[in-house]
């Protein structure tokens, strides 16, 4: 793996000069942490093969092969088989020119597994989308001819959809934790502990990848694009989930996320995992599932790439007209004089879902506020403003539960929240009384005449302690997402 490390710097000082790399080093460095995955115990293990479901979901996993290496393939069926949920079946799309997958396929005298002979080689879609006619269960699940899956795997997967179905929702899809594995599948590293469904988030990164399970009628109805090869889960995901979000039932949809490592990806010199050079074709293939998104999704914004591959940067438009007649138009070069105002009106213009927008607060060097978790605290509080967080994160634009008041712009049609929290009596010494007062007549007369509102020209010039700005920050949030989602951009939204 050392050898595979170094092909990786070497690739990212290519791209990146000299000072970025070393940076990027020093953040590796400085945040190596020890991992191991353990597997279930013993009496995990039993307990959970002796549940008795009342209602089992029928999983189909899909495996797309292609001249897999023996001992690669053996292991995936393996994984499969081993696993303590048994209501599944294993469907092997074989477009090989060898005769290694069917003749190790065929050794398994297991009524779940289906082999599918493919006359010839289409590619990862079109061979996946093959096994179609073979699918027969609730969900399907895709499982690369490389990869493992854990013993518990499905069946947490099944305890998930069990739940959901219980609490009379339904699930589109649900992915999981996972980590990496060495050529031999013996060593464990690099776990990708995943937040909950994001959608803002998976349009800079599929953070979602793997293991990834899919309703099978949407996945019948959708199905993954050839012209997508190399990012056509990512492409999948997007559109399942532009597919289930205006859908009007009785049950609500959900996206499911279980917080636990179940999939191990394969590192050796062809994949993507080890040797992220080798599949160039793959990151492009994902910048082009996340500009199909958006067009579809009548949104004007280029996807450019940053620093890591497979990661991107949205850059809204300035396109469209902004829905309102008046004298705003006019003010455009004064809002758009700074590249935090020039962000926040264009991003206003095309996203009529997003009802603020915030940024990172910077102290000496560092990350000292911005976006908040459940407990208050700033998620990348005391990061280097350049390093990049734990997966990039840190400088990626992603939906957020709470956003720190000192760096919000908020959707004009929303300015009336930011009066009525300066006058909650707990937060009147944080806000200037005459700059709200200011825009409450604004408000009244409608005469915001800009598509948003910044909430820290509406703050006293004075210093107070951070706490104070953080619950002002949080009811504020809470405020504005009962009416549209929070998005904090990345490092360039500075004051």
């Amino acid at each position: 793996m050392a050898f595979g490390n170094i092909r990786k710097a070497y690739s990212y000082l290519k791209k990146n000069g000299i000072e970025d790399t070393f940076y990027a080093s020093m953040e590796r460095l400085a945040d190596k942490k020890e991992y191991s995955y353990t597997e279930p115990s013993d009496d995990i293990i039993l307990r959970q093969r002796e549940k008795i479901w009342d209602d089992p979901v029928k999983f189909s996993i899909i495996v797309p092969a292609y001249d897999t290496k023996e001992s690669y393939i053996k292991a995936c069926i393996e994984s499969v088989l081993a696993q303590t949920y048994g209501c599944f079946e294993l469907i092997i799309a074989d477009a090989s020119k060898l005769p290694t997958v069917k003749r190790v396929s065929g050794r398994y005298k297991d009524h779940r597994i289906k082999y599918l002979q493919l006359s010839e080689n289409k590619g990862i879609s079109a061979n996946t989308n093959s096994a179609k006619r073979l699918i027969t269960g609730e969900y399907v699940g895709l499982l690369d001819h490389d990869d493992l899956i854990t013993p518990d795997c499905l069946y947490e997967c099944a305890t998930y959809l069990d739940k959901v179905k219980r609490d009379k929702r339904e699930c589109a899809f649900l992915y999981t934790d996972e980590d990496k594995c060495d050529a031999q599948g013996k060593k464990f590293f690099e776990p990708n502990f995943k937040p909950g469904f994001n959608p803002d988030l998976l349009l800079t990164n599929n953070y979602i990848c793997h293991f990834f399970v899919i309703k099978a009628k949407l996945f019948m109805e959708l199905g993954l694009r050839s012209f997508f090869d190399g990012a056509q889960d990512h492409d999948l995901v997007l559109r399942s989930f532009a597919a289930t979000r205006e859908l009007s039932d009785d049950k609500e949809i959900v996206y499911g996320h279980i917080p636990k490592v179940l999939y191990h990806w394969r590192c050796h010199d062809e994949s993507t995992s080890s040797n992220p050079g080798s599949k160039l074709y793959a990151y492009e293939a994902g910048r082009r599932a996340v500009s199909d998104y958006l067009k579809k999704s009548g949104i004007a914004a280029d996807v450019a790439p940053t620093k890591h591959n497979g990661f991107f940067r949205i850059n809204y438009r300035d396109e469209l007209i902004y829905p309102k007649n008046g004298p705003e138009i006019a003010r455009k070069n004064e809002l758009t004089s700074t590249v935090r105002g020039g962000i926040a009106y264009n991003l206003f213009l095309n996203r009529y879902d997003i009802g603020a927008i915030g940024g990172p607060i910077i102290r000496d060097g560092k990350i000292a506020g911005g976006i908040m978790d459940s407990t208050r605290t700033c998620i990348y509080d005391g990061l280097s403003v350049r390093f990049s967080g734990y997966m990039h994160r840190a400088k990626l634009q992603q939906d957020a539960l709470y956003i720190d008041v000192r760096n919000m712009m908020i959707l004009d049609d929303l300015a009336y929240l930011v009066p009525k929290i300066a006058r909650d009596e707990k937060h009147l010494h944080l806000f200037n009384r005459e700059a709200v007062s200011e825009l409450e007549e604004k408000i009244d007369k409608n005469d915001i005449r800009s598509p948003y509102v910044d909430v820290s020209a509406c703050l006293a010039p004075v210093s107070y302690e951070d706490i104070d700005y953080l619950d002002a920050g949080v009811d504020l949030s809470r405020e504005i997402s009962l009416e549209g989602y929070l998005l904090y951009y990345d490092p360039e939204f500075l004051l």
